[in-house]
């Protein structure tokens, strides 16, 4: 019999994160995790990744899903954060075979009243301006700082709300008009994966 140990290192673990972000930004977490065998990638429409999908939860997470298997062979691990949570919960989904395990961090941002009102906001400035000068717009850090204001909450120091005003500010740098489309398509997570029986664990 194969010892447990060498079971749950064949794993592949694989950080999905959040919408204002990439790969890059799950680093700091896979490095304290320290699992063997990590690697967080660039969700479709970030970072590098210029995977092309049609604008549907269904082909998105398909988007992904190549993604990974380009990173090598599962089974896999998935952590994902905020919109790489609910990405996650789709793979779980759609590849029940392919994921041993999800872990969920902050997963549906439109479940706040903030969240609800962030997403509408932008969606409505990419009718109304169009989709290069709504995606200027969110770069700019009059925006960047409001927003930012808007999520503080009141036992953050000054210290941790400075800390992530400048993570904003620098992950705004890289909004693309691809970033600001999917978010047509964040308020239909629920009513796409409301039947969904997850087989793996979550956590």
């Amino acid at each position: 019999l194969i010892p447990l140990y060498y079971l749950v290192s064949m794993i592949k673990t694989i950080y999905l994160h959040g919408f204002s972000g990439d790969g890059a930004g799950l680093m700091p977490l896979m490095d304290q995790v320290g699992y063997e065998q990590s690697q967080c990638i660039d969700l479709p429409a970030f970072g590098r990744n210029s995977r092309v999908y049609d604008l549907n939860w269904h082909s998105y997470v398909e988007a992904t899903m190549a993604t990974i298997r380009a990173s090598g062979h599962g089974p896999y691990r998935l952590i994902g954060h905020s919109h790489g949570a609910m990405v996650a919960y789709g793979l779980a989904a759609q590849h029940p075979d392919e994921i041993a395990s999800v872990v969920l961090i902050c997963p549906v941002a439109r479940g706040s009243l903030l969240g609800r009102v962030f997403i509408n906001s932008l969606r409505a400035m990419r009718r109304i301006l169009g989709g290069d000068r709504a995606t200027r717009l969110q770069r700019q850090r009059f925006f960047v700082d409001i927003v930012t204001r808007l999520s503080k909450r009141p036992e953050w120091t000054r210290e941790a709300y400075g800390k992530l005003r400048a993570q904003r500010r620098r992950e705004s740098e890289r909004y693309t008009l691809e970033m600001v489309k999917l978010l047509d398509i964040i308020p239909r997570f629920k009513e796409v994966y409301q039947s969904s029986q997850l087989s793996c664990p979550v956590g």
